[in-house]
């Protein structure tokens, strides 16, 4: 299991005794008895992506092309457990392979395991400062592992934080070793495991409310719910694709006052208060916004991003492609604010913000240094606001910035809900809140005042990437592992919401 997907709360950590269900990918590697984190195994392997290879690493990454190469992706059917391969030789049917099995995110895989975890150890690497300021053009100085050194660690549980001696880079001069623990190797019972559960009628994934509609998405299934008056629901069967693979944010939904718009990675859909539901477009949606039932929606193609606006009346623009991709859209009474950053990493190629208003117009600001920031919030004026560095950038009418002002925000992610911003905060990140009372792994939410960041409510969630939105009757909605209501004006705590069964059709 990575660090980063247990330090990212998708999964809890380790503990010898529970039930550990895990995301999986596999890599190939030359085999190594010194290293029980590689073995072989006898799996079936079929492709994915119907077969096609995708052409990696990406050319905006600014390799050459000699050092390129074709990219196929299978899925791999273990005994008692499937993870994906992301392979760069062509092969399928049965095979026997040496390499890791990683638990990772679960965006980036098919394949999952369940069991029971018999042993749990901390592994660590040694890396190395190495000197490269003779290259052209010369760089900064960077870690490489040193061959040899991997070590595992016996632990009874493993606690979510790991050592890492590589940070930060000052005072360290090349040619010195530092550890880093990378993460935890886990031996599982495969049969050892409780039968699953029923499936619930509704797993629900995304939220959106409009007055008092309120409208819940399935997590995987073409199914929506619209909750009105006292608690009423209809169901709307939209046609959608059955999505099976693991991903937190499958599709968007955006209500208004004439319906439901639903966005994701199998289209664009329509479903209107007659309960007629539609699909719109076919194409994959990456990202979307929209405001007074206008639906700003956005895909990736060829290093550009590609945005059209769709009106309720059906009727589309689709706007001149624009370099970057889009990190975050805010909307507004005018329409939308977005920034697009250019280039492979956070700090470099640049940003320009953008904005497109309710009738299609797209108007491009001028080029800036790179700014980082995960939603922007307010109006007067509109900020740029960056909860893992606890800082934010006022944004000027005429799409450039202002100076970097400190906050007194921390977390892991963030957005706004009607007139209030909420953060997610790590388990156990002391650096920001106190220490979890609730449990060793779940995350907390936090919702603050928009100005002075005050905190204002506090929820235990069951998921890093909470969907949220803000009803007519000054309720908050949180999808995060289940569904709940709190009214940040009451004392009282968040209301679990259970959807045990769906409306008849």
């Amino acid at each position: 299991m990575t660090e980063l997907a247990i330090g990212d709360d998708e999964v809890a950590p380790p503990e010898v005794g529970d039930i550990g269900r895990y995301a999986l990918l596999f890599t190939e590697t030359p085999p190594d008895e010194t290293d029980p984190s590689i073995i072989t195994v006898e799996v079936d392997l079929e492709p994915l992506d119907n077969g096609v290879p995708l052409f990696q690493p990406a050319a905006s990454a600014g390799f050459r092309d000699e050092e390129r190469w074709w990219e196929w992706r299978l899925f791999l059917r273990g005994d008692g457990w499937t993870a994906t391969w992301y392979s760069k030789r062509p092969i399928i049917g049965r095979q026997r392979l040496t390499g890791r099995i990683i638990g990772d995110l679960g965006y980036a895989t098919t394949g999952s395991v369940t069991g029971r975890i018999l042993r749990a150890r901390i592994v660590s690497d040694t890396y190395r400062l190495v000197d490269q300021s003779s290259t052209a053009p010369p760089r900064p100085p960077r870690w490489v592992p040193v061959p040899g050194t991997r070590r595992f660690r016996d632990v009874a549980t493993a606690t979510g934080f790991f050592r890492d001696d590589t940070r930060p880079l000052a005072h360290l001069s090349p040619g010195e070793d530092r550890i880093r623990e990378c993460g935890v190797l886990v031996d599982l019972d495969l049969d050892d495991v409780p039968p699953p559960s029923i499936r619930p009628a509704l797993v629900p994934a995304a939220v959106s409310a409009h007055g008092r509609d309120v409208w819940i998405i399935d997590r995987e299934l073409p199914i929506l719910i619209r909750l009105h008056e006292q608690q009423m629901a209809d169901e709307y069967r939209f046609p959608g694709a059955i999505l099976t693979q693991f991903a937190y944010r499958p599709r968007w939904v955006h209500a208004d006052t004439h319906g439901c718009w639903v966005a994701g990675r199998d289209g664009i859909f329509r479903c209107d208060l007659d309960g007629s539901a539609v699909r719109i477009d076919e194409h994959r949606v990456t990202g979307s916004a929209a405001r007074d039932g206008v639906l700003l929606s956005w895909y990736r193609t060829d290093g550009q991003s590609v945005m059209s606006v769709r009106w309720p009346d059906r009727r589309e623009q689709i706007l001149d492609p624009v370099d970057g991709r889009i990190q975050t859209v805010h909307s507004g009474d005018d329409g939308f604010l977005g920034v697009l950053h250019t280039g492979t990493g956070i700090d470099d190629g640049h940003t320009r913000l953008f904005t497109v208003d309710l009738n299609g117009h797209l108007r491009l600001g001028p080029p800036l240094p790179p700014l980082t920031g995960s939603f922007l919030v307010g109006d007067d004026p509109t900020r740029l606001v960056d909860p893992r560095r606890g800082r934010q950038i006022p944004i000027c009418p005429d799409l450039t910035v202002g100076d970097v002002e400190a906050a007194a925000i921390k977390g892991s992610s963030g957005g706004t809900a009607g007139p209030w911003i909420w953060v997610v905060h790590p388990a156990g990140d002391d650096r920001s809140i106190e220490p979890n009372p609730y449990s060793n792994w779940h995350c907390l939410l936090s919702l603050l005042d928009p100005v002075t960041f005050t905190l204002h409510h506090r929820l235990a969630i069951h998921s890093p990437y909470p969907e949220i939105s803000y009803d007519g009757d000054g309720r908050i909605w949180i999808i995060a592992g289940g569904i709940w209501v709190l009214d940040p004006h009451s004392s009282e705590p968040a209301q679990h919401l259970h959807l045990d069964k769906l409306p008849e059709p």
